[in-house]
């Protein structure tokens, strides 16, 4: 078996919204599809407005039967929880840079995984289609993303020569809901396919996860089997059982208390550094859920004019997704069995109002 990586998009610059479509073309076995966007900052700065908000979806489709389909905070957050640290992503906010986020979309338990892997045999005609918006977080502006520069570049890891895999792992958002205080959301969830992973994002500027998900419980059957019923903060507490602290680097752009909001969303550390200007001193204030306030002293005196800073930030939750792994994520056979109920209940309550919730589910898909 051979490796090989084919562009089926590269460096193709799209307009600041709309939908673009291109065909899988490759006829051998896919193991991972990796899909990269970048775009410029404005004349003045970008700040806190990562690329992954202007990322409304990725899908992958054959027709209508749809295998992928995660908006960008969700792909991004799949990606790292399969993988154990965070995607590569360029995150500066400095005037007149570039960013990128680069999405992976695993296809089986590991790169090389010739047992579940993407076949495009297997479907009529197998495209790759994104939606975007830059007009998403700070807009098209001096202050948010420079008109014209949005680029896509898609690459297939293809490995020529594998066998014919049994399955492919998908990934689709399942429900989306606004919380209401102390309100109980029911959800009904697919019996069809084997679960992987339950992703649960909550976004509520200032609001940790475990205020948004207070008591998490699935139940199946009408109770026969309840596989989870659980405080949103125990939750977080076992966050450390399935996989390390995340860390990524960034270069910010502020001045005097300027608000900062991370891409980690629980237990945030952001360590701000120096750009070269002297006698500069950086304070941080933690307001919870990602967000806080940065306070730039120069000189001992509060800077009045935007300045560039360095930092090395580490957490959990990526984008407040939480992902909940289902049994040893390498053994298929351990994974939930929901084709075995005849039904699926999710229930959440939440523990404020006004949070936007997206639920999604990583599945295995035989062939």
């Amino acid at each position: 078996m051979l490796y090989q990586k084919v562009y089926l998009e590269k460096d193709r610059t799209l307009a600041d919204s709309g939908e673009y479509t291109v065909d899988v073309t490759p006829r051998d076995p896919i193991t991972i599809m990796w899909v990269k966007f970048q775009a410029t900052n404005g004349a003045t700065s970008n700040r806190n407005g990562p690329l992954a908000n202007a990322i409304n979806s990725i899908e992958i489709i054959d027709g209508a039967d749809v295998l992928f389909s995660l908006d960008g905070p969700e792909a991004f957050a799949l990606a790292a929880y399969h993988m154990g640290r965070l995607p590569s992503a360029i995150i500066d906010e400095d005037a007149g840079q570039s960013q990128t986020i680069s999405l992976p979309v695993f296809f089986g338990r590991f790169m090389g995984d010739t047992e579940l892997a993407f076949d495009p045999t297997k479907f009529r005609n197998p495209q790759v289609r994104v939606n975007w918006n830059l007009a998403n977080g700070n807009g098209v502006a001096a202050t948010g993303w420079a008109t014209g520069t949005m680029q896509l570049s898609i690459i297939a890891e293809v490995m020529s020569g594998a066998p014919s895999p049994a399955g492919v792992l998908s990934a689709k958002e399942r429900y989306t809901y606004t919380t209401t205080a102390g309100g109980t959301e029911y959800i009904e969830m697919p019996t069809d396919e084997v679960w992987r992973k339950l992703l649960l994002r909550g976004v509520l500027h200032m609001n940790p996860w475990h205020w948004i998900y207070d008591i998490v419980k699935l139940s199946c059957d009408c109770g026969k089997f309840i596989p989870l019923d659980i405080r949103g903060w125990d939750m977080l507490n076992q966050l450390n059982l399935t996989h390390a602290r995340f860390s990524y680097q960034m270069k910010g752009r502020a001045l005097g208390n300027n608000a900062v909001i991370l891409n980690l969303m629980h237990d945030e550390i952001v360590t701000p550094v120096s750009d070269g200007t002297g006698d500069a001193v950086y304070e941080v204030v933690y307001n919870g859920g990602g967000a806080g306030t940065l306070s730039i002293y120069t000189a001992g005196a509060l800077t009045v004019a935007l300045q560039n800073y360095y930092a090395a930030v580490s957490g959990y939750l990526p984008y407040k997704v939480l992902s909940v792994p289902f049994g040893k994520q390498q053994d298929i056979g351990d994974w939930f069995p929901a084709p075995a109920f005849g039904s699926i209940r999710l229930e959440v309550r939440g523990g404020v109002a006004g949070s936007s919730n997206y639920v999604a589910l990583q599945t295995v898909r035989a062939y």
